[in-house]
């Protein structure tokens, strides 16, 4: 696919020589040369002119080239060139018009560029851990709002992390391993990611469980509902910008898949533990 940007240099190349053509088109017959152009406040000199359509006279002078407006000129050049008003008017109109049109699209397509810029890829090509059938899926789209009933820790910081949302209920026999492994993997990556758990029941099911990720309730279940989780465990994952990666069931994201994502993501792993090992190898 060719860039916009390479787009719109061809596009202004076409502009360029399609102006340059009309120009050619509008040339007279014989040659015109004027001693001097009166233009507002500015006098040119020696004009020899090149050209003229229903709206501009091109003409060379002592500084160079360019073109003035026929609706700029004395009344008698104007009848010597033609001018119509009422013709000029119409086509600056269209002019404009179609500049502005264009002003639209460049200006879309620039937008468009820049947020798929923030956004990342629209998909992680071979590193893809899911594709979206229907198109209200989330997947390649920015995350919804968390916004949980409570905050049962801090409010976390999602910022240039990898983010997986995880949706459970303590007395969910498939939710229980992963609770185990979560805690794991925020101890074991918490610089590079950050999991957060959203509890479907109430605070009162946490009792003896020990959760070691943020935690926010959505008893009455609106997250679960805004998010489209119908099941339990299921998790969303999201990358560094926000947008959602992966959504499902939480076994599809081994620690091998994580070690990718941070790859992918320019995330370097330094575990704790090895941290650890190197300060007591140098205290030694």
């Amino acid at each position: 696919m060719v860039p916009f940007r390479h787009k719109l240099r061809m596009h202004r190349t076409i502009l360029l020589l399609c102006g340059t053509a009309l120009i050619a088109t509008c040339l007279v017959a014989a040659e015109t040369r004027l001693p001097e152009l009166q233009v507002g406040q500015r006098i040119f000199r020696n004009i020899v002119v090149l050209g003229v359509d229903a709206t501009d006279l091109y003409f060379r002078h002592e500084g160079g080239i360019r073109n003035v407006k026929l609706r700029e000129l004395p009344i008698e050049l104007q009848r010597m060139f033609g001018y119509d008003p009422a013709r000029a008017r119409e086509i600056e109109r269209a002019r404009s018009e179609d500049e502005r049109r264009f002003a639209e699209v460049v200006t879309t397509a620039l937008q468009a560029e820049a947020a798929a810029r923030l956004r990342g890829p629209e998909t992680l090509g071979e590193h893809s851990l899911a594709d979206a059938l229907a198109e209200d899926s989330p997947l390649n789209k920015p995350m919804p709002e968390l916004a949980p009933e409570k905050w049962v820790t801090d409010k976390p910081t999602l910022a240039g992390k990898l983010v997986i949302v995880y949706f459970f209920k303590p007395a969910s026999a498939p939710c229980q391993p992963f609770i185990r492994q979560f805690n794991e993997w925020q101890k074991k990556y918490g610089e590079q990611l950050v999991v957060i758990g959203i509890l479907a029941g109430a605070e009162t099911e946490l009792a003896g469980l020990e959760i070691e990720f943020p935690l926010g309730l959505d008893q009455a279940g609106r997250v679960a509902k805004q998010w489209r989780v119908a099941t339990v465990p299921h998790i969303i994952l999201a990358d560094t910008k926000g947008v959602v990666r992966y959504c499902g069931h939480p076994a599809a994201i081994s620690e091998k898949t994580l070690r990718t994502l941070f790859e992918l993501f320019e995330l370097p792993v330094q575990e704790k533990a090895r941290q650890e090992q190197a300060a007591t190898a140098k205290s030694a």
